[in-house]
């Protein structure tokens, strides 16, 4: 299924094909309409050490994002990695090393082993 947003780049569902042949079907659609969006990108470096190629700052949009807009959540402070093998970010829990999805990350799939420490506890 292939939905057209409202610039015109198609997106497919994501349970039909991956992510990275979702980017590389955008990135030919705006070839071959010879787009005049200019997506770049920035060197990010994550609190771990990783050195990773990241959409730039004015590229940008929308609500809250791992890199340049994070969220106030109990986990901001934590290590973050970069999951290659999964393709996404990850908070690691400082008390047990575990890693947990980054709540800005709109590419995790949630799955992960969990130590409870993701959760805010509330104490009564």
């Amino acid at each position: 299924m292939v939905k057209i947003t409202k610039m015109n780049i198609p997106i497919i569902a994501a349970s039909k094909i991956s992510r990275t042949a979702q980017y590389e079907n955008i990135l030919n659609y705006m070839k071959h309409c010879n787009s005049k969006i200019k997506w770049e990108s920035e060197e990010f470096i994550t609190n771990t050490g990783q050195v990773l190629n990241v959409h730039a700052k004015h590229n940008c949009r929308g609500g809250n994002c791992v890199i340049h807009k994070p969220s106030n959540h109990h986990m901001r402070d934590w290590d973050l990695i970069w999951r290659d093998d999964r393709g996404c970010f990850e908070r690691l829990c400082p008390e047990h090393g575990v890693g947990h999805p980054d709540p800005d990350d709109r590419n995790h799939d949630g799955i992960h082993g969990c130590c409870g420490c993701c959760q805010i506890s509330e104490t009564v």
